[in-house]
């Protein structure tokens, strides 16, 4: 089976997250040392930061579908190369606790290997995130 390209990844990431995919389906895409990154404010939700390794990112991945429900998942432009892709979009979620929307333009840079994301970075409106956390 040939490799899969850095778009092609892209577009199975990307319609997996706008299904609102269980864990497989993603963690497939997932090589086992990858890096996520996700700017801001740790202490708001557990999956902002830094994770090294597939399972705890899977394991993040798995807490954030108890923390927000995901209302809209848009994607508007997939860019790649031969290592890297980006998505480009908008999505809403909405906050279990607060009841609160956090609707945000996001960018999600990918670099993959053999097929695989080996490193996972997400860029969304940190300061939205963060007011849509507090009660």
């Amino acid at each position: 089976m040939p490799t899969r390209t850095p778009r092609a990844v892209a577009e199975k990431l990307a319609e997996a997250m706008g299904a609102g995919a269980e864990r497989e389906p993603i963690f497939a895409l997932l090589a086992e040392a990858m890096t996520f990154e996700m700017p801001g404010d740790p202490s708001v939700f557990p999956w902002i930061g830094h994770s090294v390794g597939r399972e705890q990112v899977a394991s993040l991945l798995d807490g954030l579908r108890q923390v927000v429900i995901l209302e809209r998942f848009v994607v508007r432009l997939i860019l790649a190369d031969d290592a890297n892709a980006a998505i480009v979009g908008e999505l809403a979620c909405r906050v279990v606790a607060t009841g609160k929307l956090i609707e945000t333009p996001y960018a999600i840079v990918l670099t993959v290997e053999s097929g695989l994301i080996t490193r996972f970075l997400m860029l969304e409106d940190s300061f939205a995130v963060s007011r849509a956390a507090q009660p």
